[in-house]
């Protein structure tokens, strides 16, 4: 089956500047992705969907990878899909409808927010999804230490338990054990999606990751987190 891996590596983000060319250990965090993605030696094609200038694209590939990303593809985003509110659904149809005649069957969208995601998960996720066959998708989760029973909603300094349970005052080692999004590793049948459009099919694969490479960047705490685990763990 024909594979191509999705890199978005938009400007925007709400918290940290240029986040996705931010140096992390000394490499753009988008770095830690494209070499997960080459590692795995499983895709057809790496394509990078971009609205940063390709030259600066083009020149982390050379100084990073040498000759070894000549199956890598950088495309530009309209400005549409590069706003604050922008679906990700939306970025992934625009890339799959720019590579329509390429007979693509599968796709996995690795985000650079996950640099901890290495190529052994995406080996082994993709593994997993060949060999079950009913499934449309996989999407990548870990264990939630924050239980939905134990929160609550806020609303005009008003609080209101998001649940009317009992399960409230329980101890959370007591409490069915939740998983949660951690937006490493998705993949998808192209023709499911482009016609369900949606990264959840009944049933979707759960493809369980441990805490540490689940970290997925949304702060500047994340960021020294992350680099702290990169030179010490």
């Amino acid at each position: 089956m024909k594979k191509l891996a999705i890199i978005p590596a938009r400007k925007w983000s709400k918290w940290i500047k240029n986040k996705n060319i931010k140096l992390l250990n000394k490499k753009p965090l988008i770095y830690y992705s494209i070499e997960a993605a080459i590692k795995s030696q499983i895709f057809d094609k790496i394509c990078i969907a971009t609205d940063y200038n390709k030259e600066i694209i083009n020149k982390i590939l050379s100084n990073s990878f040498n000759d070894t990303y000549s199956n890598i593809d950088i495309i530009s985003l309209p400005d549409y899909l590069t706003k604050d509110d922008s679906k990700m659904i939306d970025v992934v149809l625009y890339v799959l409808n720019f590579y329509k005649n390429n007979n693509f069957d599968l796709f996995t969208l690795l985000q650079p927010t996950s640099p901890l995601r290495t190529y052994k998960h995406i080996l082994e996720a993709m593994q997993i999804f060949e060999d079950n066959k009913k499934f449309n998708s996989l999407v990548s989760f870990s264990y939630s230490k924050k239980h939905p029973y134990k929160s609550f909603v806020l609303k005009d300094n008003w609080i209101n338990p998001l649940f009317w349970t009992d399960n409230i005052s329980l101890p959370r080692q007591l409490l069915p054990k939740i998983i949660a999004q951690n937006w490493a590793i998705y993949i998808s049948k192209i023709d499911f999606f482009k016609k369900e459009k949606t990264f959840f099919s009944e049933p979707t694969y759960p493809y369980i990751m441990d805490e540490i490479s689940s970290l997925d960047i949304d702060s500047e705490l994340d960021f020294y987190l992350t680099e702290y685990i990169i030179k010490n763990v």
